[in-house]
């Protein structure tokens, strides 16, 4: 990226940009011959500087391919084109939702709380484990007192891992719960542990 002007404002910094490399072929047909349909302009917010929040407008060309007509605008690596900041914000913000709240998150960088709430979702199914492809022989199911109410936790007695947290301890609930679990699963347990 070339940095073509910074404006620094009270709570804000705004960094205008633009790339410093045109693509070499069409990104959909791979033709070598393209020419620039456009320039867009397109905001990404980045990690904050000195306490104030940073938006860099990116001046995105978008090329046009002689052979298939279509139109396509150049790759920007180090942007998350889907959240429009950069990947070095994804980062922090995924870091920092599990220590800190989504609106204090969400002042500090510049972006909606729906945002950051979305950046958190997608981190966290990252890092659930697949326990249904790991067999569990024996199951735990024990009771937890939240948000005024008892629930059921299930657990992997083994590894020491929580599978789930069903909404109530009624005996419907469990039994639909394990009904719905995928026949391997149920085949492997051999021993369920619980508190009368």
């Amino acid at each position: 990226m070339s940095v073509l002007a910074i404006d620094e404002y009270e709570h804000d910094l705004h960094i205008q940009a633009e790339s410093l490399f045109s693509p070499l072929c069409c990104a959909l047909c791979e033709h070598k011959k393209l020419y620039r349909h456009e320039i867009k302009a397109q905001l990404y917010m980045d990690l904050p500087i000195r306490g104030k929040r940073v938006g860099i407008t990116v001046l995105r060309r978008r090329f046009r391919c002689c052979r298939c007509r279509r139109t396509f605008f150049e790759e920007l690596p180090d942007m998350d084109e889907h959240h429009f900041c950069t990947r070095r914000l994804v980062n922090y913000i995924q870091q920092q939702a599990l220590r800190r709240t989504f609106v204090s998150i969400s002042d500090e960088v510049g972006m909606a709380e729906a945002s950051i709430r979305l950046l958190f979702g997608e981190f966290a199914a990252d890092l659930s484990p697949d326990w249904t492809s790991t067999p569990i022989t024996c199951l735990g199911i024990d009771e937890l007192y939240l948000l005024n109410q008892y629930r059921y936790v299930l657990c992997d007695v083994k590894s020491h891992c929580m599978i789930d947290l069903l909404r109530d301890r009624s005996k419907e609930t469990v039994i639909r719960y394990l009904q719905g679990l995928p026949r391997p699963v149920q085949e492997h347990i051999q021993v369920v542990c619980t508190v009368i």
